[in-house]
């Protein structure tokens, strides 16, 4: 059986001010820990649905997995 999952990145953030996902971690980003979280967890396909920052998402996940179709 294969596992699914989908990561949500397209959101305003408008009472943030800045995509969320994109925030910096100690050794990473937000959305590349939950990327990497979701591996941990062994999902076999990850969709990211990203809005209008999607360029910097992929930027953040390029090198995590050949997940970019």
């Amino acid at each position: 059986m294969r596992i699914s999952a989908i990561l949500l990145t397209a959101g305003l953030s408008s009472r943030m001010g800045e995509n969320k996902m994109l925030l910096p971690l100690p050794d990473s980003t937000v959305v590349q820990k939950n990327f990497e979280q979701l591996l941990t967890a062994g999902v076999d396909e990850i969709v990211v649905v990203a809005g209008r920052e999607a360029e910097s998402v992929q930027l953040e996940l390029r090198g995590l997995k050949n997940w970019l179709q």
